[in-house]
């Protein structure tokens, strides 16, 4: 045995070779770890874009809380995700949980009058505060934006509404620009038709943008929905007016640049119901109605080039989607308030679906249709790490009150897309050690 290893050493030192020849007998010509390390990151990416919106077969879908008959009306809001802690408004409350839906518990009670009802919009996070409008109370009890932390404490009125000059019955959340909030009012202002507002998160220097046309204008009357900001520049809907069946409708941050983008009339689509979403160049969004049950659709952020992207034609897949879309990945993720499929023991009570950007591949994700899982979703879902977070109103649940639920969603394939960014360090490494 002893020979044995013996001769291997003597043989390898008679034919030793310098180190840079050893090394490049060894090791493959970086060409060679290139091209391998292009196929990889190729077959990587397929593989995390096949991954990424396989819901339909395995998308896990559970409910996080019932609401209890206290509450009683069903959340019509979607929530906001901070870290493990999930914030939303059901009723005359406002509430917190953890992600996983344990320790629920109200942070702050509406008790009606000048304190408001409650609020009919999402809330906004902004640092260690919640924002939000109240649909009524207030000096004139014609709504108000609040504030408080996130605990429950320190609430406080951050201005009232006076209906004959600013606006009124604040029905939307709010959107954060730099350091100032944008919101709708659905009633009141300087045409009584109602307002787009702007005021700091101090409640200072607020001011009217917009008032308005009326109902017999192309403008409509009163948004109910959140704006969206792209740049210095805001969207949002009007679902409901005569002569028009909705629009949709810019403005500039400082209150210029009024312009209506888009109508709907009877015949095609109409009623947007939802705020939009904006991706790249494009607005999208849904109307309630049109074709069979509603639609979804894009457009260019000047109005040009509106394409409905599906129309909801078949009750089995859903109908009359009430919420916005939610982008993750290359899909668009939203709910309807009716439809989907039934079986001889359950009704149809909603769905949520998703698509491509292009409208192509259009699935379902869960359909609502034995009560237990809740029902008939109007808010928009929220993505945050876990998944999707949503609710459902006053329907369904243990107390058919309605829930909070989340859908989970893969995550691409971080493990190969880590192995293949190695391999790719590596080879840039050793390219610039040899020059190669």
């Amino acid at each position: 045995m002893s020979k044995s290893i013996l001769r291997p050493s003597a043989t390898f030192a008679a034919v030793a070779l310098p180190a840079s020849q050893l090394m490049a007998s060894v090791i493959p010509p970086i060409g060679l770890v290139l091209r391998l390390y292009r196929v990889l990151l190729i077959s990587a990416l397929f593989l995390a874009q096949l991954s990424l919106p396989r819901l339909s077969t395995a998308a896990p879908y559970r409910v996080l809380h019932n609401f209890s008959n206290g509450t009683q009306l069903g959340p019509t809001t979607g929530v906001v995700v901070d870290g493990f802690t999930v914030y939303g408004a059901v009723g005359s409350s406002l509430y917190a949980m953890n992600t996983d839906g344990s320790n629920y518990h109200a942070i702050h009670s509406f008790t009606g009058g000048a304190n408001g009802l409650g609020t009919l919009g999402d809330l906004t996070l902004i640092g260690s505060k919640l924002y939000g409008t109240s649909v009524s109370g207030g000096v004139t009890n014609v709504g108000f934006v609040f504030s408080l932390d996130t605990d429950g404490s320190n609430f406080q009125v951050v201005h009232s509404f006076v209906s004959s000059t600013e606006g009124a019955l604040p029905r939307a959340g709010l959107t954060l620009v730099g350091s100032t909030l944008y919101g709708t009012t659905s009633g009141g202002g300087p045409t009584g038709f109602g307002t787009t507002f702007a005021l700091n998160t101090d409640g200072s220097d607020f001011r009217v943008l917009h008032g308005f046309g009326g109902a017999n204008s192309i403008e409509g009357q009163g948004s109910h929905e959140a704006l969206i900001a792209v740049g210095q520049t805001l969207y949002g809907t009007m679902h409901d007016f005569n002569p028009f069946q909705g629009n949709i409708f810019k403005i500039n941050t400082d209150g210029s640049g009024y312009e209506v983008l888009h109508t709907y009339a009877s015949g095609g689509p109409t009623n947007p119901e939802a705020s939009l979403l904006s991706y790249g160049s494009m607005l999208y969004g849904t109307t309630a109605f049109g074709g069979f049950g509603g639609t979804v659709f894009r457009m260019n952020l000047d109005g040009s080039n509106y394409q409905t992207l599906h129309f909801f034609n078949d009750i089995e897949t859903g109908t009359n989607p009430q919420a916005g879309l939610t982008l993750f990945g290359s899909r668009l993720y939203g709910t309807t308030q009716n439809g989907g499929f039934q079986t001889v023991e359950s009704v149809r009570n909603g769905t949520i679906f998703s698509l491509n950007l292009d409208g192509s591949d259009f699935r379902i994700e869960h359909a609502f249709h034995d009560g237990i899982d809740g029902g008939n979703p109007v808010a928009n879902l929220t993505l945050a790490p876990g998944g999707l977070f949503g609710t459902t109103p006053g329907k369904g649940g243990n107390n058919n009150i309605g829930t909070v639920f989340l859908l989970a969603v893969p995550e691409p394939s971080s493990i190969v897309l880590a192995a293949v960014g190695l391999i790719g360090l590596a080879a840039w490494g050793w390219r610039r050690r040899t020059g190669s």
